[in-house]
């Protein structure tokens, strides 16, 4: 049963990685817990779509944060 929760998972984020990149985008990352468990179970292809994160959750927080706050000025 918890193997099928993944693998519908993995299918979902596969499906969602397949449309980032047909909408152009070429730097596609999994971020959170969960996300190198489901690698092995994603679609055969997308794996070679995915990039390492170049920070963390909370670098990008920081720095939408400070563009939100440069628009404002």
């Amino acid at each position: 049963a918890a193997l099928d929760i993944v693998r519908c998972g993995a299918a979902e984020v596969s499906r969602l990685v397949r449309g980032l990149e047909s909408a152009g985008h070429s730097r596609i990352c999994l971020m959170g817990g969960l996300s190198r468990l489901y690698l092995p179970f994603l679609d055969e292809g997308v794996a070679r779509l995915l990039r390492a994160p170049v920070s963390d959750a909370l670098d990008g927080a920081i720095q939408l944060a400070k563009s939100q706050q440069e628009r404002k000025r």
